[in-house]
């Protein structure tokens, strides 16, 4: 990857601008985490993701990490028909992710950073949840899907699974991972991105919400056939880590921006943040990639 055209900045953390910025502290203890945003006020949704684009972000994810059909239905009472058309509504400008979590997000305690649930739900249970949020983000026309912090390699096989049935559909896979070599659940960076190569509709690959100390060992261990034809990405948090229902640790000291050189050269092309990651950081990110390709 080497051509300009091929790098991408993609955006931060919604949550943290909605919580930081916006004082919407609540979204921490919500089963819907900042989805909720999309039946209270949408609007203010509009406004954060602006702040992204206008920090120099060239892909937006829809806030609908924790959105599924079930979420609104238990929490926000609506119908199904009623939620379906809710993420169908998720739609901003200009270039869009549609944004979908792991099973883990929907279960609200923490899984997606551990991946146990997969040992109790077969491939196909999997893909019948999957399948459920896939349908209204297709069906608003979003330029690709986000399959993000997917911590098991046993919920991606699902993924791609549910994928086949849309061959037009592209999308990115990244992994929540457990350590410089592993991704949460406990499989290797190497086979769980070795397994989301063989699908045709995955167009990138990679990891977020994992400390960016730990991006680089990863990167290095993900094939160069991989490398070869699929765009890496990128996507760390600000450091800290997610337990017990809340961030424990400290902000990284170093800022997210001066790891960029590193990554680029170890092949990630498409670069943004996850959790607790600004506009600010985006806009350092922007300016840093700029300045590895030209």
């Amino acid at each position: 990857m080497t051509d300009q055209q091929h790098y991408l900045v993609v955006d931060g953390g919604n949550s943290t601008e909605l919580i930081s910025t916006y004082g919407k502290e609540h979204l921490n203890e919500d089963p819907l985490w900042s989805a909720r945003l999309l039946f209270d006020e949408p609007t203010l949704l509009n406004q954060v993701h602006m702040s992204f684009l206008d920090a120099g972000a060239d892909i937006i994810k829809t806030s609908s990490y924790q959105a599924s059909i079930e979420g609104f239905v238990e929490h926000l009472s609506l119908s199904p028909v009623e939620a379906h058309d809710l993420i169908v509504k998720n739609r901003p400008r200009p270039l869009v992710a549609g944004s979908i979590g792991p099973y883990g997000a929907y279960q609200h305690d923490g899984s997606e950073y551990t991946g146990n649930y997969v040992d109790n739900m077969t491939v196909e249970e999997l893909a019948l949840w999957h399948q459920s949020q896939v349908k209204p983000l297709v069906e608003s026309d979003v330029d690709l899907l986000a399959f993000e912090t997917i911590p098991a390699q046993k919920e991606a096989e699902a993924i791609i699974m549910v994928l086949r049935e849309y061959p037009n559909v592209k999308a990115w896979i990244s992994f929540s991972c457990k350590d410089s070599k592993s991704i949460s659940h406990g499989e290797s960076i190497k086979e769980a991105t070795d397994l989301v190569m063989s699908s045709p509709n995955v167009i990138a690959v990679g990891m977020n919400c994992l400390p960016p100390e730990n991006v680089l060992s990863l990167l290095q261990l993900i094939p160069d056939p991989v490398k070869a034809v699929k765009s890496i990405i990128v996507c760390p948090n600000s450091g800290e880590i997610w337990s017990d229902d809340k961030w424990l640790g400290k902000k990284c000291n170093v800022p997210l921006h001066s790891y960029v050189p590193q990554w680029q050269k170890a092949g990630a092309a498409w670069i943004g943040g996850c959790c607790r990651v600004s506009p600010k950081d985006i806009s350092q990110i922007k300016e840093m990639l700029y300045k590895c390709i030209n």
